[in-house]
């Protein structure tokens, strides 16, 4: 074996050096195994077998559709990258040509423009959204867009093809518990990306480039298909994490405001004064409908005014501007904000700053409204922050070098090297003058060993209600397969499980799906009071 392997640099006597290392290192996981292994929990044993198995058994590609498709998209980035100029232009320390993607390129032909290019070219931030809105008439900035969007996506086309094996069935893993708070992760293979199942765009890409499927654009879930006769049985909870949290918080009352709306935002709506009961939003008032969702959901966590105005960029819309004569008066809770948090220079109602000033403004409401309809949550004496934060203290005043939290179904979530500690930050005054000050912030890790980091109480809720959202995930993996082995997992994504049977068996396989998502003998034992539902399809192929 070792004469295969020429990229070991060992000499001859090395060698028995080079094998004790490996035998001791074998024999020490062992030791760990025996020592730790009982309490590794039946469920989370049958998770993980059920995991592997399912990477082992792989899932079928339309091998002619991503063929297809990565030939469009080749086409597609040779036209848009002749509009990137530097593609053509020398390195001068490397000799070679400018990438695509070459950030240094981008940013000297801004300057070469007499421009000042943005702190960042992410394009999803909303830094270098705001700069380029405000620098729309530069074409190759939307040219390089384009193209790193196809060069990415191409790569991930060609890893799906590079790892398909002989009979067109894709094998991508998952990462038994991969984050702190148990979720599945994706991983990669020999560097090779075998398919992230845990990211794939929900709509289909490049949709109206006529050189890509004739203009319907590159459905990468699509790709994803059932065994010939058989088809995909796909269930997700509704608004699972925001129920999560009411329910720990004692907040059971909303349950039956949920029950008479129709849906959580609606519920969340007239609660919040925005609407009359039963005026079905969604269909009468979208706009509205989208910033109740959004901050159903990002509120629960403690979401700031600044960061909500982002969060709905995130959830694909712009939230509303409250116009200059709608603004309340700027005291200094509100110039604080504008200054430090949003960054706001100048004159607010001068015309560049107007749009920013009045989203902030317009999150600054939405966020209080929703803090005042849910006080068992957003509450600073009694809500559940105020709890999470309280024990954290005391464990801190008390010399501990734990915190630990314990969800109803037993799992216990642990923090290490909790401390308080003094943060050197910055304040803007009225003025503008910037001013030295400190603040004092919880700080803690979720792995052992790790640099400690800011944590707030709103953080350690999202992390405790994702860490039972999981455990729920794994109990409902493993009844499904204990009571129909015949219908294979297939995949999970957070909130979702998907099964693959005969399609004969469809629709008794989805009810039966959801109803172990809802009520399933595992998940009923410590979810008492917790009102679960599902919203699932039928399909040939993976979709949301």
């Amino acid at each position: 074996f070792l004469d295969r392997t020429p990229y070991y640099s060992l000499i001859p006597s090395q060698y028995p050096d080079l094998i004790e290392y490996g035998g001791n290192d074998a024999i020490e996981c062992h030791d760990i195994w025996l020592r730790y292994a009982v309490e590794w929990p039946e469920v989370e044993r049958r998770l993980s077998e059920i995991n592997r198995e399912a990477t082992i058994r792989g899932i079928r590609l339309d091998v002619d559709y991503l063929k297809e498709s990565i030939k469009g998209l080749e086409a597609y980035e040779r036209k848009v990258s002749l509009d990137v100029p530097w593609t053509s232009e020398i390195n001068p320390k490397t000799g070679e040509f400018y990438k695509l993607g070459s950030l240094p390129a981008l940013k000297r032909a801004v300057e070469n423009l007499g421009l000042v290019p943005p702190p960042t070219f992410k394009k999803d931030s909303p830094v270098f959204l705001q700069w380029l809105a405000d620098h729309d008439d530069i074409p190759f900035i939307a040219a390089r867009q384009k193209a790193v969007a196809a060069s990415v996506h191409l790569a991930r086309l060609r890893g799906m093809l590079e790892t398909m094996d002989p009979d067109g069935r894709s094998h991508p893993p998952f990462l038994y518990f991969g984050a702190h708070s148990g979720r599945f992760s994706a991983k990669s293979d020999a560097g090779k990306s075998s398919g992230n199942l845990l990211n794939l765009p929900r709509k289909p890409l490049f949709k109206g480039v006529p050189d890509i499927n004739g203009g319907e654009g590159i459905d990468v879930r699509g790709m994803y298909i059932a065994d010939s006769g058989c088809t995909f049985v796909i269930a997700d909870w509704s608004q699972v994490e925001p129920r999560i949290t009411m329910w720990l918080a004692g907040d059971l009352d909303k349950f039956e405001l949920i029950k008479k709306e129709g849906n959580l935002y609606q519920m969340n709506a007239v609660e919040m004064r925005w609407c009359e009961s039963g005026c079905d939003l969604k269909h009468t008032n979208d706009p509205l409908y989208k910033t109740a969702k959004a901050v159903s959901i990002g509120a629960t966590y403690g979401l700031g005014y600044v960061k909500f105005v982002d969060y709905c960029k995130g959830m694909g819309f712009d939230l509303e501007s409250l116009p200059p004569e709608k603004w309340p008066e700027i005291g200094r809770r509100e110039n604080f904000i504008l200054r430090t948090a949003a960054r706001i220079k100048g004159d607010f109602r001068d015309p560049k700053n107007v749009h920013k000033v009045g989203q902030v403004f317009r999150a600054m409401q939405v966020i209080d409204d929703w803090r005042r309809a849910n006080p068992k949550i957003a509450d600073r004496q009694t809500g559940l922050w105020a709890q999470y934060e309280r024990v954290f203290k005391s464990r801190v005043a008390a010399g501990k070098s734990t915190v630990a939290y314990r969800l109803p179904n037993g799992f216990v979530k642990r923090y290490f090297d909790p401390h308080l500690a003094k943060k050197p930050t910055v304040e803007i005054d009225e003025d503008g003058r910037e001013v030295q000050t400190t603040r004092i912030e919880m700080r803690a890790t979720t792995v052992r060993g790790e640099e400690p980091d800011y944590i707030s109480p709103g953080k350690i809720t999202e992390n405790l209600v994702q860490c039972f959202g999981r455990m729920l995930l794994a109990n409902v993996i493993v009844e499904m397969q204990e009571e129909h082995p015949e219908w294979p997992y297939i995949l999970s994504v957070y909130d979702e499980v998907v099964i693959q049977c005969p399609e004969k068996d469809a629709e008794y396989a989805l009810s039966e799906l959801s109803r172990v998502m809802c009520r399933g003998k595992r998940i009923s034992e410590f979810t008492q009071g917790l009102p679960l539902e599902v919203e699932g399809c039928i399909s040939k192929c993976y979709t949301k």
